[in-house]
């Protein structure tokens, strides 16, 4: 996964967070897909190195409005998830909305156009993912991280 994002952006500050990114969500969408829940140490424990390595991104890229943008975008994100999965609950796991709100990050740092094609994105593969599944009559949970892992990498590679 760290090499498509390589791939794509190229030599660019930010690339070391993207492919943490890439790499940490690689690992949590198979722990999800098997097991359905996101282990808090690696959701929660990646939001520091995020955070950290966006803000050498844009240290060295003078980038301080993309900073504040992926914060803000990881606050609404994380927000707007937290809030499904309270109205909705069952449907959508409290990890989802922590792991949103750590790939918000990722993506508002780029421009909000990147945070929407990737939410977007995410939302339209798992819709699909269901419908495909209702089709040939399978019910029952679906995880939502490897949804969220390829609408980001969607996003980057439609938007960057």
């Amino acid at each position: 996964m760290a090499g498509l994002v390589a791939a794509r952006l190229g030599p660019s500050a930010a690339l070391g967070a993207e492919a943490y990114l890439a790499a940490a969500g690689a690992v949590l969408a198979v722990h999800d897909a098997t097991t359905r829940r996101l282990p808090n140490l690696v959701v929660v424990g990646s939001y520091p190195i995020e955070a950290l390595l966006l803000l050498v991104a844009s240290s060295i890229d003078g980038a301080w409005g993309a900073l504040w943008r992926a914060g803000v975008g990881a606050v609404v994100l994380g927000g707007c998830l937290l809030a499904l999965a309270l109205v909705f609950p069952g449907q959508l796991g409290l990890g989802d909305p922590k792991l949103a709100a750590l790939y918000a990050m990722g993506l508002a740092w780029w421009g909000w156009p990147t945070l929407l094609c990737g939410v977007l994105g995410a939302w339209a593969l798992a819709a699909l993912w269901v419908l495909g599944r209702a089709l040939a009559g399978r019910r029952g949970a679906v995880p939502f991280a490897p949804f969220l892992l390829a609408g980001a990498l969607l996003a980057l590679w439609v938007t960057r």
